[in-house]
């Protein structure tokens, strides 16, 4: 089998560049208002996204089951983590009012859906695109609510392996 042509070659423009962007207190404050105005289901999850700190399909996917009640947190098991272990995420009593206060459906256990529960959220880049609207924020992405979230509470003081979990 003969070689690829394009083997070997390099294409710079697909070159991958980290993001640093990290959002105001004051842009936070306007996305938080924002989510509150979308309504259900993509407000509540860019709340849940900038309490927990958690990524986008960790919060889009969160299921019944995840519910840790006892505990006042939720485990994303971990075939649906990124490092392949389960990780559980305490709830503060603002994150925990969000859950409880999210539909019961009655076709699935996807908290946040628009299929009653059978299938997660989707459809981020319109809700993401009408947060920017009623934000007036610019330049971000659903990502940088986590990134924003820890380097805020470095700032704070919290200390680093408290923040990396």
């Amino acid at each position: 089998m003969a070689a690829s042509p394009v083997a070997g070659m390099r294409r710079p423009e697909l070159g991958y560049a980290p993001r640093e962007r990290v959002l105001s207190m004051d842009e936070l404050r306007a996305i938080w208002v924002a989510a509150g105005d979308m309504g259900y289901p993509f407000g509540p999850m860019v709340r849940l996204l900038i309490l927990t700190a958690q990524r986008r399909a960790e919060v889009a996917n969160l299921e019944r089951g995840w519910l840790l009640p006892e505990q006042q947190a939720f485990e994303v098991p971990a075939s649906q983590y990124k490092t392949d272990r389960p990780q559980v995420v305490p709830l503060s009593p603002p994150a925990l009012a969000i859950i409880e206060a999210l539909p019961n459906w009655n076709r699935g256990d996807f908290l946040l859906s628009t299929t009653a529960g059978k299938r997660p959220v989707s459809g981020f880049s319109k809700a993401k695109a009408r947060i920017d609207r009623l934000s007036k924020v610019e330049g971000w992405t659903l990502h940088d609510l986590r990134r924003s979230a820890a380097t805020h509470m470095a700032r704070l003081g919290v200390q680093q392996e408290h923040i990396e979990r």
